[in-house]
């Protein structure tokens, strides 16, 4: 079918019925209504057709007339009329869903007609896993000036099976591709409403904490992906690089409730006499270059805690007395510190993308539960670790008047 001519708004075949369990497709749309037609139809035209379909508009043109001539009995229509964005959009949509799986598509993206039931299926049969997700076909395409589409090109898009910790980097799951069970939002939380691009990755990231996800490599699908100048909102937005910044900043620090049964914490514990302004440049860097997911430990004076960057996330402040020695605010840390693991680093160390995580995917990979990682860049007079927290402890506790260095050594680490 040429891209841009509508399918014929029809009801699923006469053989199917509606069996299994019901299965809410959230279509968020603004301003497409050129496009909304033909992605409601592939909807509407799924071999698996025990569906709840809600189309929510999020303050565009009208398309109650594109919504209504379908005429079909498993559609919601959220009609609003303020544009509050795609995040809001969706958790008004998750609060009307009714299905024990959820399911996206853009206004502008099509489903095969076996996508629903693909995924269906695959969740229904795996047990270990809320998510599962296909291929799509990503169609290159050029806008033509009455705003119709014309396919230039089309190449497999996803193709890669699941990998937690490079979910935590960025995003390899499209949401058109993917189905989860719904009640998985009651342990992520439902979507970032001050988040302005990559609204997926966040919602992708905060599942892998608590769930595999299932690849299925078929295509299901396609989105768009228009050449050339776009006046797509998540395109403009992208080039604002502070702002893109900011919305990094805020998925790679996002913690969701635990317990995380996917996802083992980690503690950064970190060693500055004084929050100098080489301690706060240090804890700065940290902020912008660790994905993992962490909480970042500070055993300073009391005094020193009202010069914190109130900015950035996830810090905890452990007061100590000016006087103790390194080994001491170590011991401090380590007694009340949430993470399994625990990486040591102290001020001036350098900083920079994976600095942490390439050994610490090492260990959270290895067989020997006694390794510890020094990290790339150490030197004996800046050196840094990262080690399960039960064997710190046990060097700490094994050899308390010795530097950590020299203990886990003296440890066997």
């Amino acid at each position: 079918m040429p891209v841009g001519v509508h399918y014929n708004p029809a009801m699923p075949e006469k053989n199917q019925s509606n069996i299994g369990p019901i299965v809410s497709v959230i279509v968020p749309t603004f301003n497409r209504p050129l496009y909304l037609a033909e992605a409601l139809s592939s909807v509407v035209r799924q071999r698996y057709c025990n569906l709840q379909i809600i189309v929510a508009n999020d303050g565009g043109c009208d398309v109650a007339g594109i919504v209504e001539s379908f005429n079909d009995p498993r559609i919601v229509f959220i009609n609003r009329r303020q544009n509050r964005g795609l995040p809001f959009t969706l958790n008004e949509s998750l609060a009307r869903v009714r299905g024990k799986y959820v399911c996206y598509l853009g206004d502008d993206d099509l489903f095969y007609p076996h996508h629903v039931g693909t995924l269906v299926d695959a969740l229904e049969n795996q047990a270990d896993c809320s998510v599962a997700y296909t291929d799509l076909y990503k169609t290159y395409c050029r806008i033509n000036p009455d705003q119709t589409r014309t396919a230039l090109s089309k190449v497999v898009d996803v193709g890669r099976d699941f990998d937690r910790f490079l979910m935590l980097y960025f995003n390899h799951v499209l949401h058109v591709s993917m189905m989860h069970r719904t009640d998985l939002i009651e342990k992520t939380g439902t979507y970032n409403e001050n988040l302005n691009v990559m609204i997926d990755w966040d919602i992708t990231r905060r599942i892998a904490f608590f769930s595999d996800f299932y690849h299925i490599p078929e295509v299901t699908g396609e989105y768009n992906q228009p050449v050339g100048d776009t006046e797509r909102i998540s395109v403009k937005r992208r080039k604002d690089k502070m702002e893109y910044a900011r919305n990094v900043l805020a998925i790679r620090t996002t913690r969701p409730a635990k317990p995380w049964p996917k996802l083992a914490d980690l503690s950064i514990v970190f060693l500055a006499d004084r929050l100098n302004q080489q301690a706060g440049n240090t804890a700065g860097l940290i902020w912008r270059h660790t994905f993992y997911p962490y909480k970042l430990y500070l055993p300073l004076p009391g005094e020193d805690f009202s010069r914190i960057n109130t900015d950035m996330p996830n810090i905890v402040t452990v007061p100590v007395d000016p006087a103790c020695t390194e080994q001491q605010r170590i011991d401090k840390v380590l007694a009340d510190c949430e993470g399994e693991y625990v990486a040591i680093v102290p001020a001036g160390f350098p900083i920079r993308d994976m600095w942490l995580e390439d050994s610490l995917y090492a260990l959270l990979n290895t067989s020997n539960d006694r390794e510890a990682l020094e990290l790339e860049g150490s030197t004996p007079a800046c050196w840094a670790i990262v080690a399960r927290k039960e064997q710190l402890r046990l060097a700490r506790g094994k050899f308390p008047h010795l530097p950590l260095r020299d203990g886990l050594m003296y440890a066997g680490h």
